[in-house]
């Protein structure tokens, strides 16, 4: 069994992780892209589940079919909300998840939450909140959306009524299928741009993603300590 699992919706998240510690391909399992490395005298387990909700559910899924791991950690990029006080380059751990496409449903008539057995909100465990003590990171409330914001007016309409911080695509649907198998999760997101920001020039990737990798080296540093 893995003590940990590393997942992300791309491989640009893990690339510099895999080459810091030379993470070795594995065959491959239903299809997904899966390395591991060694830290210290445990293997650690990556992955990448695609980008948006639906590719991320589908993915662990297939994956916690064949291999269990004790805890599993989300990491990636996230867009900040427009009246959040994040900056680009931050680090933060979620602690409560919404998913934007949810939040309205018990409004619409013969459709609810409870018919679709979706919760409004997914709150951290007590080892994501160890580790973002342990890490010494923000907590913040974060939104999943099937589709991002278009522009900041978007973002400040979803901002207002999910009162989360940042968005991303993945979140939810990651914390849903843990929840499901009774796994430890944490999600570990850094700040790459302003959600509603659709000039992707104004963003800052490369280095949101090495400053991501820092922080996750510290978190293998903390993670079996949570």
């Amino acid at each position: 069994m893995y003590e940990l699992l590393i997942c992300s919706a791309t491989q640009r998240e893990l690339k510099p992780l895999w080459e810091s510690f030379h993470a070795r391909e594995l065959e491959v399992i239903s299809g997904l892209i899966t390395k591991e490395f060694v830290w210290g005298d445990k293997k650690i387990l990556t992955c990448i589940l695609g980008p948006g909700p639906i590719s991320t559910l589908f993915s662990l899924g297939q994956l916690l079919a064949h291999i269990l791991p004790r805890r599993a950690i989300l990491v990636g990029i996230a867009g900040s909300m427009p009246g959040s006080s994040l900056k680009i380059g931050d680090v933060v751990i979620s602690k409560e998840e919404s998913l934007w496409e949810a939040m309205g449903l018990g409004k619409v008539e013969g459709l609810s939450e409870e018919v679709l057995n979706l919760p409004r909100k997914i709150y951290a465990s007590e080892y994501a909140k160890s580790l973002g003590r342990l890490m010494q990171i923000r907590e913040v409330s974060m939104l999943t959306v099937l589709v991002p914001s278009k522009d900041k007016r978007e973002a400040q309409n979803r901002e207002k009524i999910s009162a989360s911080e940042c968005e991303n695509m993945e979140g939810y649907a990651f914390f849903w299928a843990l929840k499901r198998r009774g796994i430890l999760g944490a999600q570990v997101r850094v700040i790459s741009n302003v959600a509603g920001e659709r000039d992707k020039g104004k963003w800052e990737v490369e280095g949101a993603v090495h400053r991501l990798t820092s922080k996750l080296i510290r978190l293998l540093e903390v993670s079996y300590e949570a």
